[in-house]
């Protein structure tokens, strides 16, 4: 069971390491994409963050060091090395984007309106999953060891031997080692679900952002 005290001290050290990564991704979008804003601007700083939360994690595990501490400290470094380096560069004045095309009010409305249709119906699958865990098959065949197995081990570098006859351990791992981040910071897989969640909205504002050059975000 898990003590309230673990808990606080999980959920502070997890929002510092993401609070680190998202501050670092917003630099590193404004040094490489200084005439962005909106929509794909967030959606920039979402995939930089999420980029430099890895990196630092596949450095640390190299090392055998994944874990609390050393999770933490290298977040804040890579976020401050990115705010120098944002700082450091001088663009002058950028050229902004083309705008994109209007579109009108009521198609946005109902595009975010179905947006939050799909969110809510999901997160009904996610509160379920809270009180019973993961169950599906990948999730118990390897998604979920090798998260557990970062966790337990801080090592990433190695390779965790399950089911042979299909070499599941050369599989890609960076969603895996996301996971391993939030097992780390609670010792447990509690955030697992929560992150398909984050993944949906991902997925939204990305189709968003496609549609926005042509007028057709909502659709």
């Amino acid at each position: 069971m898990l003590s309230t005290g673990h808990y606080l001290t999980g959920a502070a050290e997890l929002a510092l390491v993401a609070a680190a990564a998202v501050f670092g991704g917003d630099r590193l979008r404004a040094r490489l994409l200084p005439g962005w804003s909106g929509a794909p601007a967030w959606l920039a700083v979402a995939v930089l963050a999420l980029a430099l939360l890895i990196g630092v994690a596949e450095l640390l595990g190299s090392a055998g060091l994944f874990e609390d501490l050393p999770l933490i400290a290298g977040t804040l470094a890579a976020a401050v090395a990115a705010a120098l380096w944002a700082r450091a560069a001088d663009h002058g004045e950028p050229d902004a984007p083309p705008p994109a095309p209007a579109t009108e009010r009521w198609p946005s409305v109902a595009g975010i309106a179905i947006a939050a249709v799909v969110v809510a119906h999901f997160t009904i699958g996610v509160r379920l999953r809270l009180s019973t865990g993961m169950t599906g098959f990948d999730s118990t065949w390897y998604h979920g060891p090798f998260a557990a197995g970062f966790a337990q081990s801080g090592d990433t570098f190695g390779i965790q031997l399950i089911a042979p006859q299909f070499l599941a351990w050369f599989y890609p791992q960076n969603s895996e080692l996301l996971h391993g981040v939030g097992i780390v910071a609670f010792d447990r897989d509690l955030l697992s679900p929560l992150l398909n969640l984050g993944w949906l909205c991902a997925c939204l504002l990305a189709a968003w952002c496609i549609g926005r050059p042509y007028g057709a975000a909502p659709l």
